[in-house]
């Protein structure tokens, strides 16, 4: 497994920045959470399925000295207002980042994304490529609709069950997402995150997944991509999400962290800030 350093502890104990509120073009709003110089490199984190922005408190912890840091919560999550689609596809989210970017006055910037948030940021990299400067993919998921039909419907009806996240027991939830052993504070952290997961919003992020193949678009992605995977992910194994991912994706490097989980960004919050900076220092 791998441990939690003195500086990983020390980062996930940082305060959260104050959850602020975004109200968009066209009325809806989305909370964020913003910490760092105003006039820093603008970097946008997307949280996955079954958490929201403090997902990434350690991360903004590490990156907000010089970064301008802005961590969302999706469409439908805490209090963001869900998409209008009942059945959205990866299109009409990846335009709601935009419009949350548009909404808070930045024109180009940096972007990163946590497992179902990694579609969402790579999706966003295609349509918008003169926005996105740099692209951070953790474990980033092939999602189902690239399955065949039944093998899809089988994938979705286990996402949709209840039992999974929304009424998941804390310590059930924290196991699927981390690695044995995983130690506090990340694992209590971990037992937090669904708590801000709203059913409708879940749903819909659910029904996204079943319409969208990450390997369709992953090829038209032009930015020069970091993919970061955990060693011993349960959830989204490297070798079937990850790899085929940074493969397809034609400048991209892939990084697995050897002993950490599905949650690198709470597992290895040091480590996976440390990444992202070299990632958006190189040349």
């Amino acid at each position: 497994m791998g441990s939690l350093g003195a500086r990983d502890r020390a980062l996930l104990e940082t305060g959260l920045p104050v959850l602020r509120s975004c109200r968009l073009a066209d009325g809806a709003t989305i909370d964020y959470r913003e910490s760092g110089p105003r006039d820093g490199a603008p970097l946008i984190l997307l949280h996955g399925l079954g958490s929201h922005s403090a997902g990434w408190r350690g991360v903004i912890a590490a990156l907000s000295d010089r970064f301008r840091v802005v961590a969302w919560d999706a469409p439908g999550f805490a209090g963001s207002t869900p998409l209008a689609e009942d059945r959205p596809g990866v299109s009409n989210y990846a335009r709601r980042v935009l419009a949350l970017a548009d909404g808070l006055g930045i024109g180009r910037f940096h972007l990163a994304g946590s497992s179902w948030g990694a579609v969402i940021a790579a999706a966003t990299a295609v349509a918008a490529p003169d926005r996105i400067a740099g692209l951070i993919l953790l474990v980033p998921n092939l999602c189902l609709g690239g399955l065949p039909p039944d093998d899809r419907q089988a994938a979705l009806d286990m996402l949709s069950a209840p039992g999974l996240v929304l009424d998941a027991a804390p310590r059930d939830f924290a196991a699927m997402l981390t690695a044995p052993d995983t130690e506090e504070p990340a694992l209590g952290l971990a037992r937090t995150l669904k708590d801000q997961t709203r059913a409708g919003g879940y749903a819909q992020a659910v029904r996204m997944m079943g319409a969208t193949d990450t390997l369709a678009f992953a090829p038209s992605i032009t930015q020069e991509t970091l993919v970061l995977a955990g060693g011993l992910d349960q959830l989204a194994p490297a070798a079937q999400h990850a790899g085929p991912i940074a493969k397809a994706i034609p400048s991209a490097r892939l990084e697995i962290l050897e002993g950490f989980g599905h949650l690198l960004k709470l597992e290895a919050a040091a480590r996976v800030a440390d990444a992202i900076r070299g990632h958006l220092d190189r040349p």
